[in-house]
């Protein structure tokens, strides 16, 4: 069974690393026969240290994914000892911590001809990319250098939590997501495609290279194909997302789930 939302289903956030998961795979294959000789599409993972909403309280911020785990604590050096100067130097409490990284996969089309040079980077943006300043600050640091690399740069948003991150400026009053596009030839001018869940989601145009014709990605398709594949039609659609419906909108969900019966 489909997801009640033609387009984005905003409770499939909860499952967000599976979802983008399956998202930049059936955009890689999708994609793949839709390019011109000498380029590719690969699904690359880079790793991320998720840090907790530093602008909210921790008793609001929900599920959160901390920068660092904390796990040993060693007092059994506790207390002072003299320096060779016959000073009493502290001793520090020895804590043992571990990071803990989480993945975040892209797709890149690549220049088989030139080395494997990047061509555009597709960005499906996550949770850990919105939620607190210095996830925001490491994000747009790695889209400003894929485009002084050169690169062409998509943006992918379909995440309702946290701030606006994308490189076009914030259009809120047409879309509850955006799809930003931006041509490595011309970084000053980006191309916004407003999304919602109520419609299905855009076809938009994939830059490559200057001299070739925009790829064609068809965004709903492998969102459905996310959808069906993970299994989600059990999903249980009354309980309250964040951030919460609007009293319109709970409306409009309802009558959709009784389609559905």
């Amino acid at each position: 069974m489909p997801s009640p939302f033609p387009g984005m289903d905003p409770f499939l956030e909860a499952h967000w690393g599976d979802v983008h998961t399956s998202l930049a795979v059936a955009i890689r294959n999708d994609l793949q026969h839709r390019l011109p000789d000498s380029l590719v599409a690969r699904v690359e993972e880079s790793v991320l240290l998720e840090v907790v909403d530093d602008e909210q309280p921790p008793s609001k911020q929900g599920r959160s994914y901390p920068e660092v785990g904390h796990f040993d604590t060693d007092h059994s050096q506790l207390g002072s000892q003299e320096s060779d100067g016959g000073v009493a130097v502290a001793e520090p409490i020895i804590s043992t911590t571990r990071l803990i990284p989480r993945t975040q996969r892209t797709v890149h089309i690549y220049d088989t001809s030139r080395k494997m040079r990047l061509v555009t980077a597709i960005e499906l943006i996550s949770p850990a990319n919105k939620i607190g300043s210095k996830n925001r600050e490491t994000y747009r640091c790695r889209t400003d250098l894929i485009l002084e690399s050169g690169a062409s740069l998509v943006e992918i948003d379909l995440i309702r939590r946290g701030q606006h991150v994308l490189y076009c400026p914030p259009f809120e009053e047409v879309g509850h997501y955006a799809i930003c596009v931006v041509r490595a030839w011309n970084t000053t001018r980006s191309e916004v495609y407003p999304a919602r869940f109520d419609a299905p989601l855009p076809t938009i145009r994939i830059p490559l290279r200057q001299q070739n014709p925009d790829a064609i990605l068809e965004l709903q398709k492998p969102l459905d194909r996310a959808y069906i594949d993970g299994d989600y039609e059990d999903t249980d659609y009354t309980r309250k997302l964040k951030p919460p419906f609007s009293a319109a909108e709970n409306r409009w969900l309802k009558a959709q789930l009784k389609k559905r019966t």
